[in-house]
């Protein structure tokens, strides 16, 4: 389906600089629709091939002139850290007098909407003859692309040119953009990949989700398991307990209410086992896509129904906790630990319970408190 709306939104910038332009010729404006852009498909480069695809760049000419000009031709190029890799070029057309400004989309480009006159004069008609990527002059692009069909991660420049019979090059603009390529998004806690074996066992009832990506927005989706569903694909076709908003970090809380901005979330139980994933979103010149993540699951357990367990439990949590403050120099802490039950844990001169110092360290992941001292017991518990 053809999009609009941001024609109406960009009209009137666009309009704005054209004031600043010399007034003796014909002006042109490019801009990328989304700066934001990640991932291009190659066949989006071929601008006679996007009739039916997504608005990608938008194209202005403006002439506050008196003047006719005739002869005209638009040269685009799309240059891949300065390599030429795709060129496109119009018949010659005329662009008429005192036009404040007319715009264009690559889709209206490929579909031949770009008319200059408000009488839809025909040499007023801006068409594209000829339009090829150029992959010959770009080493090892056609390989890289064979398995995605998106253009390699680079710095990539949209150049577009008025050229006119008499005058030679009448203007030229351009617009830069860069391509990342998010490729990969991979858990890292709570639980273990989906039918690993073991069931992972957590203690808090408000996990801390954290996860590896290359991209820039993410969703978390949390499914309980029940039994009537058989396979993973009945869980994940099912209601979510919880289905977090857009994400730009890489960790996220379970919430502790009955709803956040993305929805109502169900709490989690103990003794219920749970599925978590992570979405990847990328925003691509087809629109945006997903990447998702493999699929884990972790058990909820009541620390408190543990009765002499608490002391084990609370020790494993201090080390994994050691392991996200102090990285590769908390094994040996770890194994110092190895022996001892946690009984008491006092944190600013208070004894807290096991479930307090969940809630803390979640809250140290989440970066809501920082730690200044940690003191460890020095004999035998």
């Amino acid at each position: 389906m053809r999009k609009h709306s941001f024609l109406l939104l960009l009209l009137i910038p666009l309009l704005l600089l054209s004031g600043s332009y010399a007034q003796n010729a014909p002006q042109l404006v490019v801009r990328i629709i989304n700066p934001n852009i990640e991932a291009i498909f190659v066949s989006d480069l071929d601008v006679l091939q996007l009739a039916e695809g997504n608005d990608f760049f938008i194209i202005g000419i403006f002439n506050t002139t008196q003047q006719t000009f005739r002869g005209n031709k638009l040269v685009l190029r799309f240059l891949k850290d300065g390599k030429l890799i795709a060129r496109a070029e119009s018949e010659l057309f005329s662009i008429p007098p005192l036009m404040p400004g007319k715009l264009a989309t690559n889709v209206d480009l490929a579909s031949g909407f770009f008319n200059l006159s408000d009488g839809n004069e025909s040499e007023y008609n801006v068409r594209f003859r000829d339009s090829k990527i150029v992959t010959d002059q770009v080493e090892d692009l056609e390989k890289n692309v064979l398995a995605s069909g998106k253009v390699p991660v680079g710095r990539y420049r949209l150049e577009a040119r008025l050229e006119g019979a008499a005058f030679g090059t009448i203007d030229e603009k351009f617009d830069e953009f860069v391509i990342t390529n998010p490729s990969f998004v991979q858990l890292v806690t709570p639980g273990k990949a989906a039918g690993f074996g073991l069931v992972d066992e957590i203690y808090s009832e408000f996990p801390v989700f954290q996860w590896n990506g290359n991209g820039r927005e993410y969703q978390v989706l949390v499914f309980e398991k029940k039994y009537r569903y058989q396979t993973l694909d009945n869980v994940l076709n099912s209601t979510p307990n919880w289905a977090s908003e857009s994400l730009q970090g890489i960790s996220a809380q379970y919430p502790q209410s009955s709803g956040d901005a993305s929805g109502v979330v169900i709490p989690l139980q103990y003794g219920k086992t749970y599925y978590w994933m992570v979405k990847m979103f990328v925003s691509t010149s087809a629109g945006k896509e997903s990447i998702n993540s493999e699929i884990w699951e972790f058990k909820l357990v009541d620390p408190l129904t543990l009765g002499t367990e608490q002391g084990k439990i609370a020790r494993n949590e201090l080390i994994e906790f050691l392991r996200d403050l102090l990285g590769p120099r908390a094994e040996e802490l770890a194994k110092q630990l190895a022996d001892y039950n946690v009984k008491r844990i006092n944190v600013n001169g208070r004894e807290i319970t096991v479930q307090e110092l969940y809630q803390l360290i979640s809250e140290y992941r989440t970066k809501q408190i920082e730690v200044f001292d940690l003191v460890l017991p020095t004999g035998s518990n």
